[in-house]
């Protein structure tokens, strides 16, 4: 596939995904590890075939072959998943995991635990949040003004935003953290206390 991406100036997402959504894996050097050694394998294959870390993108595989407990301990544990210039996605949006955490069965009604969880990817270190944005009409503005204000600042591009505008960005994030953190905890530490 990388060898493709090249060929074609494509970029490349890399999913950890041992065996499909059905299953969960059994991680014998846990499930941090495993992920970090999966996508070091991908960057080696990556830079051998001529992939600009530019063009790449690792997914963590949020719900592919994982626990609950294994998809709480990604979501604790990213900042060991981050590689120099290569983007980090999570894509947890109402993922099992969250309903678990939150004891709601309808997926379409697990916004908030979304909310929280990618609340906690961002602070983790994500760079891009996949987000099925269906019913989150009532939470999607705050949580859009602090993907773009940890772009920003991660990026060190707060030079071409107005004063005004980045001010606002990060009031409004700075803000939306402060509402998040209950249910960040809550989806952090469910049934572990």
């Amino acid at each position: 596939m990388a060898a493709l991406a090249v060929k074609y100036g494509a970029g490349y997402v890399v999913m950890h995904n041992p065996c499909g959504s059905a299953a969960v894996a059994e991680y014998e050097q846990g499930i941090v590890e495993e992920v970090r050694k999966f996508f070091l394998d991908a960057l080696t294959l990556a830079g051998k075939c001529g992939l600009p870390k530019s063009r790449l993108c690792l997914d963590m595989g949020f719900g592919f072959g994982k626990s609950y407990n294994d998809n709480l301990e990604i979501l604790r544990n990213m900042q060991w998943l981050r590689f120099k210039g290569i983007a980090l996605l999570a894509a947890c949006s109402r993922k099992r995991f969250i309903g678990e955490a939150s004891g709601e069965k309808n997926s379409a009604l697990r916004d908030s635990g979304t909310v929280a969880a990618n609340t906690a990817a961002i602070m983790g270190g994500a760079d891009i949040i996949r987000l099925i944005l269906c019913g989150l009409s009532l939470v999607l503005e705050p949580f859009c003004a602090i993907v773009p204000y940890s772009l920003l600042m991660r990026a060190g591009l707060n030079t071409e935003v107005s004063t005004s505008t980045f001010s606002s960005l990060k009031r409004n994030a700075r803000a939306f953290r402060h509402r998040s953190i209950r249910l960040v905890l809550s989806l952090l530490f469910a049934k572990f206390t």
